[in-house]
């Protein structure tokens, strides 16, 4: 039998799994079973509220050096107060005795009792008593203020995102959520619209904490640097006007702009709109873009001077101007900051190179070229220019507000992530690990194939239609039964790992007319780093070509 630790390791590394979802009906039987049996405990054991819900009398002693309830057992016994009475011990010093209602006279007498048995001062004991009737309306309050709490709450979720599902869903994860709990949030929840804002929602309502775990290792000093278009460094809002003015004076400049910067998105537009002239790339591809096919337009523009900065060659180096190579991360030294905000640092390894050519040194050059001064050299130099403007301690960025996309219904969704070896230039050269990865394959569950009426050697195939300034692109993979899928959902892999010198990973485009298909339409929200380069709302369908070979 595995150990709880091997058990883990294997979930963790994707070795083994638990599937829930395709054995839900075992997993709904147990939770049947689990109600049934705790209203059967609720109707014949009951429950033993306090006396703040029933009513009776209650005793505190407290200050003592050592606890035991043997001394109150005791007195209970020789007053014959046993029946209906309790005994608990409360922190470090603390011993509480319970009973049904008691006269005040007897309240008395047992506290002195109590007193006596504990040998401590009778000040050092109190005594309280709650009558039935104020009992009772407490139990009634309580019950009403959390129904009609639930009902808001429900309410209000509803009316925001417009789905039941999500009030519904939010409710269920306030069970068992308090301030002491942490929910770890990752790139896959970004790409479901209205993901993000539940679970800010959800904080708020429970007082939990939100930590973000990034895929890259770089993404979170990238956001303290001030990469994102409505961050100065330091995680300053752009439209604060003090943030504006703590930057300007690290700087040494005189102003800063209040409006956002361009994301990558908007550059890529400016440049097909002819408002930029100039681009920087660095370490990026093309499918890395949420429109793949924009960032190959814009890249193709004319009167557009490209600079490409490759630790390997990609293809957009191809379309540039100017290619240089930079230092690669064993090459170079510097600091990480993982996604609990820590700064972990990295040291050079290879040292053949005395002046390794970095990011940092390149755009520096770039800059003195233009006539302006970078202000830095290297990493140790930007390190020590984020540690003197110092952190922001005030009003932060609001927080997402954005509405879940639409239920599908009976349609087919759309779902995708990256596999553990895929297509990525890291990936180059790397022949015996490459050799390792898994044939790409579609997935379903084999309720939505029956449902569909689907075969199990059936092919795959999403395309979206023809567009202006889109190729017609498909993309086909064998499929795969998994009942660890969600049903009506197709999974699909972003980026896998292809073989033919023919086949292009950011243009692919198909070699032969489909078969015989049966077509369901595709609601996207977000499908960034999709081979097919789906925008949101865009059509995409998914057919079934049950005539095609299996790869």
């Amino acid at each position: 039998m595995k150990s709880l630790a091997t058990l883990g390791n294997e979930l963790y590394s994707g070795k083994t799994s638990i599937p829930f979802v395709g054995k839900r009906r075992i997993w709904y039987l147990i939770a049947v079973v689990v109600i049934a049996g705790s209203a059967a405990l609720l109707a014949t054991v009951g429950l033993t509220p306090g006396i703040d819900f029933k009513g009776g009398s209650e005793i505190t002693v407290t200050g003592l050096s050592s606890l035991s309830e043997r001394p109150a057992n005791e007195v209970l016994a020789k007053d014959d107060l046993t029946a209906g009475s309790s005994v608990t011990t409360m922190g470090s010093s603390s011993v509480r005795v319970q009973t049904n209602q008691l006269s005040k006279e007897r309240l008395d007498t047992l506290a002195g009792e109590l007193a006596t048995a504990y040998k401590t001062d009778a000040s050092n004991v109190s005594a309280t008593t709650v009558g039935p009737t104020w009992s009772s309306d407490v139990t009634k309050k309580a019950a009403r203020g959390l129904v009609l709490f639930f009902i808001f709450v429900g309410l209000l979720i509803w009316a925001y995102f417009r789905t039941w599902k999500m009030a519904a869903a939010a409710l269920l994860a306030l069970d068992g959520l308090d301030e002491t709990c942490v929910l770890l949030l990752g790139e896959r929840l970004a790409l479901s619209v209205g993901a993000l804002s539940a679970a800010v929602m959800v904080a708020e309502q429970t007082g939990a904490r939100l930590a973000w775990v990034p895929r890259r290792a770089g993404e979170v000093g990238a956001i303290d640097a001030g990469c994102l278009p409505s961050l100065l460094p330091g995680g300053r809002p752009v439209a604060d006007g003090a943030a504006r003015v703590d930057v300007a004076a690290s700087w040494g400049v005189g102003s800063l702009p209040s409006e956002p910067g361009l994301d990558a998105v908007a550059m890529l537009e400016a440049v097909e709109q002819r408002q930029l002239q100039a681009l920087v790339l660095s370490g990026l591809e093309l499918v890395d873009f949420p429109d793949p096919d924009l960032a190959r337009r814009a890249i193709t523009t004319t009167g557009l001077f490209l600079v490409s900065l490759e630790q390997r060659l990609s293809r957009a180096a191809y379309h540039a101007n100017v290619v240089l190579p930079v230092a690669l991360l064993e090459e170079q030294s510097g600091t990480f900051i993982n996604w609990e905000h820590r700064p972990r640092s990295v040291r050079r390894i290879n040292k053949a190179s005395r002046t390794p050519m970095t990011e940092i040194r390149v755009l520096a050059a770039l800059a003195d070229a233009m006539g302006q001064d970078l202000g830095l050299r290297n990493s140790r130099q930007a390190r020590d220019d984020l540690a003197e403007l110092g952190g922001w301690d005030g009003a932060r960025v609001t927080s997402p507000t954005v509405r879940p996309a639409e239920d599908a219904g009976d349609q087919l969704c759309l779902a995708t992530w990256r596999e553990l070896i895929g297509d990525s230039r890291h990936n180059d050269g790397a022949t015996q690990l490459l050799a390792t990865a898994r044939r790409p394959v579609a997935r379903m569950s084999t309720a939505t194939a029956q449902r569909h009426g689907v075969a199990a050697a059936a092919r795959i195939v999403v395309r979206r239609e023809q567009q202006e300034g889109h190729r017609d692109v498909e993309v086909r993979h064998d499929l795969e039964l998994d009942e660890s899928v969600v049903d009506q959902v197709v999974w699909l892999p972003s980026h896998p790992l292809q073989q033919g010198p023919e086949y292009d990973p950011s243009f692919p485009v198909p070699n032969d007319e489909p078969g015989e298909d049966r077509v369901f339409w595709v609601p996207l929200g977000r499908s960034e780093g999709t081979r097919f380069a789906a925008l949101p709302g865009e059509p995409v369908t998914i057919s079934i070509d049950e005539d095609g070979e299996p790869a």
